[in-house]
């Protein structure tokens, strides 16, 4: 089998150094940690034995991500297999969400076989720009339009779908060892690609397209402007895209979007950047006074910060661990993570009215906890660990036929609650962070 070519510039090695716990025994892609040396960090010392936190979370998302699996009955694709948001049934029915398939896929990757993810990047090529199940659809109970991606121009497509597009081809390279997928579907991920309006580089969603719903996990949030997260998404794209191109032995294609990583960086920090939080916010219109965590967090993933300022985000992160000392305005609940700090306000820019604290607008998620491990890790090892393990605690204390949940508040009072069960993305995407190439 053929290894994908990596392109150097874009790669860091990240097996960790720091602290009391070193990685032992790397056993392929995975790293398993142990316990060597007894010197904490200041205020955090390290859990009893991460590598029980590594085998009860990578358990959780194997057998969530198989209960997400599903036949589908009726269409084109009949008898191919796809993956609902939750498993059981357990999100509307068993149904297609383009997003949620390939965070399993890049979270999870060994849930796939090489032709299941083949089959989805036919599938996802299929359905671009159609809003009709033909059978994809098969058991959906919620009308929402998830296919409108790539020059689609349905007047409420997510805006994110076109570069998870992208991410799931790229999923097929890196099992295959071959970019015959991207090949096949050139064209149709190009347009994906440059779907989105861009402004100095920077996904701008403009004023005619506010009716647009959010990207997954903000889902009911207006957007407009040029926004962080989806600008990484499209770093992501153009990575994955070059490292594809440059496979088939084109790299002279390649060079466009190689050369547009380092501009999309220079504008995430001249637009979005706040020295002072040491976070990007969440957009520059709409939402100018909300620092985006997750997207702070995933920029440190991605490599799409300069060191400086991926150290200041893993201390601003660390900062506001309940673990920390002088912990008052954080973000974490249980190994869970909000959107945005809580000393910013709640989200107004609602399509629908949500009261504060609950779903997007205040509620805790699993779905960052690996990306938030991993910048914190880039400096506070012991406290990156111990995220990890409060997400494994939590999911221990819950029933094994609902857990991982999509979302949670829990205050003791009235606005306490639970969304979703056996979330796949929750299950998969944390224990990436185990991976030896932790970098999407």
């Amino acid at each position: 089998m053929m290894l994908p070519i990596l392109l150097a510039a874009i790669l860091s090695a990240i097996s960790p150094q720091h602290g009391d716990v070193k990685p032992v025994d790397s056993g392929g892609d995975k790293v398993m940690y142990s316990i060597t040396v007894a010197s904490p960090e200041p205020d955090d010392n390290p859990p009893a034995d991460p590598s029980a936190d590594q085998s009860f979370l990578e358990g959780m998302a194997s057998s969530v991500v198989a209960a997400c699996q599903f036949t589908i009955t009726s269409g084109t694709f009949t008898g191919k297999k796809m993956w609902s948001p939750g498993g059981n049934g357990n999100y509307y029915g068993y149904n297609m969400v383009v997003r949620d398939q390939c965070m399993m896929a890049r979270g999870w990757p060994a849930g796939f076989t090489v032709g299941q993810l083949a089959d989805l990047c036919d599938i996802l090529a299929y359905c671009q720009g159609k809003s009709g199940d033909d059978g994809v659809q098969d058991g959906m109970t919620q009308g929402s339009a998830v296919f409108g991606y790539g020059g689609g121009g349905l007047t409420q497509s997510p805006t994110d779908e076109g570069f998870e597009f992208v991410d799931m081809v790229y999923s097929h390279f890196l099992k295959s060892g071959t970019a015959t997928k991207f090949a096949q579907w050139e064209s149709k991920l190009m347009a994906a690609y440059n779907y989105q309006t861009v402004t100095d580089h920077l996904c701008d969603i403009r004023e005619d397209e506010n009716d647009r719903v959010g990207f997954g996990f903000v889902d009911s949030i207006n957007l407009k402007g040029r926004h962080t997260m989806m600008s990484l998404y499209r770093y992501r794209a153009a990575r994955e895209i070059a490292e594809m191109l440059t496979s088939l032995g084109r790299s002279s294609e390649a060079t466009p979007f190689t050369d547009e990583m380092p501009l999309i960086v220079a504008s995430l920090k001249s637009h979005l950047w706040d020295s002072t939080r040491g976070l990007f916010r969440f957009d520059d219109v709409t939402n100018t006074d909300q620092h985006d965590v997750w997207a702070s967090a995933y920029a440190v993933v991605l490599g799409a910060v300069d060191d400086a300022t991926a150290d200041k985000i893993s201390d601003a992160l660390w900062k506001m661990l309940p673990t920390h000392t002088g912990y008052s305005n954080g973000c974490f609940q249980d190994g869970q993570i909000r959107t945005f700090p809580k000393y910013d306000p709640y989200f107004t820019s609602f399509r629908t009215t949500i009261p504060t604290g609950e779903y997007q607008n205040g509620g805790y998620w699993g779905t960052a906890t690996g990306w938030v491990a991993k910048a914190i890790d880039r400096r506070h090892h012991n406290a990156a660990l111990n995220l990890l393990h409060d997400w494994a605690a939590k999911c221990q204390s819950i029933d094994e036929s609902v857990r991982p949940y999509e979302g949670e508040h829990q205050d003791g009072g009235d606005n306490s609650w639970t969304y979703s069960y056996l979330y796949g993305a929750n299950a998969a995407l944390p224990v990436q962070f185990y991976s030896g190439t932790f970098n999407r």
